[in-house]
């Protein structure tokens, strides 16, 4: 009879854990419009972005921007109106691009963590320009020293990276959840409950 009473102990452990993953977290996915943008030296762009349940149920889970100090430490700033909540929520992440910032094309680069991560980030390919009167005093600046000489390369410009809309991934990532998740995890533990008045009554009468 001990081994009986071991033995449903370990299947009620196991159901229990099993229906704990499979109602109680999942991933999710991060939509960018427009994934891209071009801003002057000085001055903000945005984006809208939504994030969406892709798998599993619905938990907390937060937006980020994973290389937010690389882009600080370039002199560009993102902030998020809407950080975090449950799936599905959006908002607008606003870009500042101080003057200090060069031109160029830098990768904003955002990801879903919690407990509805997104493994596959979503990029927003920022371009920063030059305001006209920089650029205007550059030119004049160059052409009063420019030398005539005949010339052996031919410049190139390297193209802007386009930005990508991530694809979910399905992981498991442990935490506390919103409400949906909660709920599972309620009816998950009842089933055990069940479970075990079941064993019960059955070794009382085996």
């Amino acid at each position: 009879m001990q081994t009986r009473l071991l033995a449903a102990l370990i299947v009620s452990f196991a159901l229990l854990a099993t229906l704990s993953q499979a109602q109680g977290y999942g991933t999710s996915s991060i939509t960018l419009n427009p994934p891209n943008g071009t801003v002057t030296i000085g001055t903000s762009t945005a984006t809208s972005y939504t994030v969406s349940l892709a798998t599993g149920g619905v938990w907390g889970t937060n937006l980020e921007v994973q290389n937010s100090a690389e882009l600080a430490h370039s002199g560009i700033t993102v902030t998020i109106s809407n950080p975090s909540g449950d799936p599905p929520f959006s908002g607008d992440a606003t870009m500042n691009v101080s003057s200090s910032a060069l031109p160029g094309t830098y990768n904003v680069t955002f990801v879903a963590t919690g407990d509805d991560p997104s493994q596959q980030p979503a990029t927003f390919a920022l371009t920063v320009a030059q305001n006209n009167a920089a650029a205007t005093t550059t030119a004049n600046a160059t052409n009063s020293t420019t030398v005539t000489a005949r010339p052996t390369t031919q410049a190139t410009t390297a193209p802007a990276t386009e930005a990508t809309t991530s694809q979910p991934v399905t992981t498991t990532v442990p935490g506390t959840g919103g409400a949906g998740g909660q709920a599972a995890l309620y009816a998950s533990i009842a089933a055990v409950i069940v479970l075990f008045a079941v064993i019960a009554v059955a070794l009382k009468f085996a």
